[in-house]
């Protein structure tokens, strides 16, 4: 087998290596906290997610890892806060897996083996979220150094529009240098709805208080049924609630899969949902469409 590591000074590779040589396939294997630098204990300086993220996992699977639980980039414990949502954009592809430190080479080809069969959907959802995200980051960077050069006349006010309309560019604004200078000038944050509005997610939606979570308890019936239906379909939990603190408690319980607002998802229409409330209790709370609900 032949392995990509994106790994730094880390011994166990090469013996890992030999050990798997003689296996069929390709994967990427990348480190959470890999680094240009030897050594470095900076966070700011790891690269693993963004690495990951550039790789094409339909080429070769990709296999993520890090000394840390999933729940730790999956609800955003500590400095991972900010990249909760790459993470989810990154593990909502096929052929992408996680597997904690220290593992064997049997893990590891037993982990290669599950994701070259696995058949389950993209999470269109997750990606899109990690799209916004980063570009919203990236224009409101871009718009606080530009803004005041928009409509100065001077070549160093041209100079600096121009680098900011190319970094716009590669940010995903679209249209002339007239029409993306003027996107920098009037950018602001919007809220989820008004951009999801409209739109269809497929996968499988699931209510936490009161669905997931009953009584201050894990529901273990719904969470069994979530685990079966996750082999095929992408899970989104969602909440009428405060997501930060839900998140805590999902962390705690090493339940994984990313968690959103409702109203984030207001106006647009999703596949499957369950909830402890009545369809049109629901839908006048949250007006979101639902082609298959369930009240639990």
């Amino acid at each position: 087998m032949k392995i990509n590591d994106y790994f730094l000074g880390v011994v166990f590779i090469p013996i890992l290596k030999e050990k798997l040589q003689n296996e069929e396939g390709e994967l990427s294997l990348v480190l959470a906290e890999y680094t240009k630098v030897e050594g470095s204990g900076q966070r700011s300086e790891f690269l693993g997610l963004d690495i990951a993220l550039s790789l094409d996992s339909a080429k070769v699977p990709i296999i993520f890892t890090s000394y840390m639980p999933e729940e730790y980039f999956a609800h955003g414990s500590g400095y991972s806060e900010k990249d909760k949502g790459k993470f989810h954009s990154l593990m909502a592809r096929n052929r992408v897996g996680y597997l904690r430190l220290p593992f064997t080479s049997d893990d590891l080809l037993a982990k290669y083996n599950e994701l070259i069969g696995n058949k389950k959907e993209e999470d269109i959802l997750a990606i899109e979220i990690n799209r916004i995200n980063s570009f919203e980051s990236k224009m409101g960077v871009i718009q606080h150094t530009a803004q005041r050069f928009i409509r100065e006349d001077s070549d160093q006010a041209r100079q600096i529009v121009s680098n900011a309309v190319s970094k716009a560019r590669e940010a995903g604004a679209i249209g002339s240098d007239e029409e993306v200078a003027e996107q920098i000038k009037n950018f602001k944050h919007q809220p989820k709805s008004s951009i999801f509005a409209g739109k269809f997610f497929p996968g499988v939606f699931c209510d936490v208080e009161g669905t997931l979570i009953k009584d201050g308890e894990i529901n273990i019936e719904m969470l069994t049924k979530l685990k079966e239906l996750s082999r095929t379909k992408p899970i989104t939990l969602w909440t009428g609630g405060n997501v930060e603190e839900l998140g805590k408690i999902l962390a705690k319980n090493s339940i994984k899969w990313k968690l959103i607002s409702k109203r984030d998802l207001t106006g647009a229409e999703v596949e499957t949902s369950y909830d402890d409330e009545d369809f049109y209790v629901f839908f006048e709370k949250y007006g979101v469409k639902v082609q298959n609900f369930n009240k639990i």
